[in-house]
């Protein structure tokens, strides 16, 4: 079966990043993903305590800080539900210090599993972040993608030939703008072993990272919903 996308939103937020996600059952094999950036300008190295959907403990599939220089910091993460409960429940993601957070929620269905996340960061004018992802033919991969966009820099980024854009957040952290941040997720539908997802900034000279995975459907094949 062909994936199919609803509708999807986007967050940002300057303190502990909490908004609601509604999530119905359809099947047994149900899954919410978080995806995100966080950013912060203190020299003390931010980690994520937890992340929950409704009150249950979400599990990570990868964190990776793609930029320091001296205070300034950024990360992008991803992490996923596997039990997560029907209805309009909080997703809660709680760092170390204080952060400015952007992303999104994504709700899966028909998941067998959830592989393991593979990142890559990279920077400079034009330059293009590749992931290579392990895949079987029919998984649906997903990425999310964060850029430092520092003092608004923001950019028009182009994804791979064969990805879907599902949604961009831009988030400004105040007048000075130091932790300025652009996050933004894509899928595809992997047609082999490898899945190869990428994104190339504009004419700006910021960094960036990701982190990807691949969903693999049940028999009979998956539907993702955005919200």
């Amino acid at each position: 079966m062909s994936v199919t996308i609803g509708t999807s939103t986007t967050y940002h937020s300057d303190a502990t990043y909490q908004a609601a996600h509604t999530f119905a059952h359809n099947n047994n094999k149900e899954v919410v993903v978080i995806g995100f950036c966080v950013s912060a300008w203190e020299n003390v190295a931010r980690t994520i305590s937890s992340v929950t959907y409704g009150g249950v403990a979400c599990v990570e599939i990868g964190y990776l800080m793609f930029y320091q220089d001296g205070d300034e910091r950024y990360y992008v993460g991803a992490y996923k539900c596997m039990a997560p409960p029907s209805g309009a429940n909080n997703v809660v993601i709680t760092a170390n210090a204080a952060v400015s957070c952007s992303g999104g929620a994504i709700s899966l269905g028909g998941v067998g599993a959830i592989g393991a996340g593979a990142t890559a960061t990279g920077g400079g004018g034009g330059h293009t972040v590749t992931v290579n992802v392990p895949s079987a033919v029919g998984d649906t991969v997903i990425d999310i993608a964060a850029l430092r966009a520092n003092n608004n820099q923001w950019q028009a980024w182009t994804i791979g030939a064969s990805q879907v854009s599902i949604w961009t957040d831009l988030h400004s952290d105040g007048a000075d703008g130091r932790a300025d941040q652009e996050t933004s997720s894509s899928y595809e539908v992997a047609t082999g072993a490898t899945t190869t997802m990428s994104w190339t900034e504009g004419a700006g000279t910021m960094e960036m990272g990701t982190v990807a995975f691949a969903a693999t459907p049940t028999k009979g094949g998956n539907v993702m919903w955005w919200f």
